[in-house]
């Protein structure tokens, strides 16, 4: 099967990254038609938002999109756990006839939402899952997504573990509430936004149960010097499957375990309530809908962490959220139970100010 992956890599040109079978499927089916020719798919809703479909999705828009339907809130198959939705296009060229697609939401058999949106919005929009949403969910988003910088130009967003690393730090894992010369060990599990929640709930770990996980210095750096390094830096350490964004500030005493994301540099606290804002994770479950798994949870890892934007902010700005962020950090260190609500709410106002939402934006945003 490599070999065969390996061949289809050279003869299609959509076929990148981790392609699923469909994908070439699809762009295969798109040269079987004749110019100004209908074609027709049920697909899983993959093509949508994930990563490795971003090339048929740029190859879809190119000819001509007529409409998609997303069937993934129907169990339309019962004994497959695939998410489906359909596709009509048409070959051709995308400033023909055609110059909108009709995005349409099947809520039940019957009741139906459907939308137009310009091919001229779609072309170049690496997010179809927004043009799915209502108009003030689509405007919230088009703000969200209009600044220019994104976190990855301003900080260094690392993946914590490699998959071996991630078992050869299994080997050297122990319990032990102090130890000198040694690192405390967090995974998605243990990540609440703030808050760390070593030593107040059990880490499972490669079916590995552990109340106090350590690691020492001298044992990780045996497996890598530059984890070593990394985690002994001042930095958040983000969870990797949730249905929001939980991230959490460290001064340099823990290690981010297996499916976790680390992010270094300056002003880690102003990133820190940016992250964890109501704003940030409304926009990534909306953005990445389609790739969400069962339960609604989300794999956040790099892609999605690096490329959230960033408002162009001053320093007035930052240090406001900044010093709310401490606020929260001071309440909640020898109390993770304290209520930061407050706090919380503040931050998010602050953010959506910088985003530059409108009234009746907010309002939508806090009645969420």
């Amino acid at each position: 099967m490599p070999e065969l992956r390996k061949q289809y890599s050279q003869i299609f040109t959509c076929a990148r990254g981790n392609w699923d079978m469909f994908v070439i499927f699809v762009e295969k089916g798109i040269k079987l038609c004749s110019f100004e020719g209908i074609y027709s798919f049920i697909l899983p809703n993959k093509l949508i938002a994930a990563k490795y479909t971003s090339k048929l999705r740029e190859q879809i828009v190119a000819n001509d999109i007529i409409e998609i339907r997303d069937y993934s809130r129907l169990p339309v198959f019962i004994n497959a756990a695939v998410y489906p939705c359909t596709i009509v296009g048409r070959r051709t060229l995308a400033s023909n006839d055609y110059n909108s697609c009709r995005f349409i939401v099947m809520k039940t058999v019957k009741r139906i939402e459907r939308k137009n949106v310009s091919l001229q919005e779609i072309i170049g929009s690496e997010y179809w899952d927004v043009f799915f949403r209502s108009e003030i969910e689509f405007s919230i988003i088009k703000r969200f997504l209009a600044s220019k910088s994104i976190i990855r130009d301003e900080w260094n967003v690392i993946g914590s573990a490699t998959v071996a690393e991630a078992y050869e730090i299994k080997n050297v894992l122990y319990d032990a509430k102090e130890s000198d010369d040694s690192l405390k060990v967090i995974n998605t599990g243990t990540i609440d936004p703030y808050k760390s929640l070593w030593g107040y709930k059990a880490m499972q770990y490669i079916k590995g149960k552990y109340h106090f996980p350590r690691v020492s210095q001298s044992d990780l750096n045996n497996i890598s010097e530059r984890r070593l390094s990394q985690s002994m830096s001042e930095k958040l350490i983000v969870a990797g499957m949730s249905s929001r964004i939980e991230a959490v500030y460290d001064v340099g005493e823990t290690l981010g375990g297996k499916s976790t994301t680390i992010i270094l540099g300056d002003e880690l606290r102003f990133l820190l309530g940016l992250l964890n804002s109501k704003l940030v994770s409304f926009s990534i479950n909306i953005l990445y809908n389609s790739i969400k798994m069962a339960g609604g949870y989300l794999n956040i890892g790099t892609r999605e962490i690096e490329n959230i934007p960033i408002p162009q902010t001053n320093e007035e700005q930052r240090n406001e959220i900044s010093n709310l962020v401490t606020e929260i950090l001071d309440l909640t260190r020898d109390n993770i139970e304290k209520d930061i609500s407050s706090e919380e709410n503040k931050i998010d106002r602050l953010i959506y100010s910088i985003y530059g939402l409108s009234d009746k934006e907010m309002k939508y945003m806090e009645g969420l």
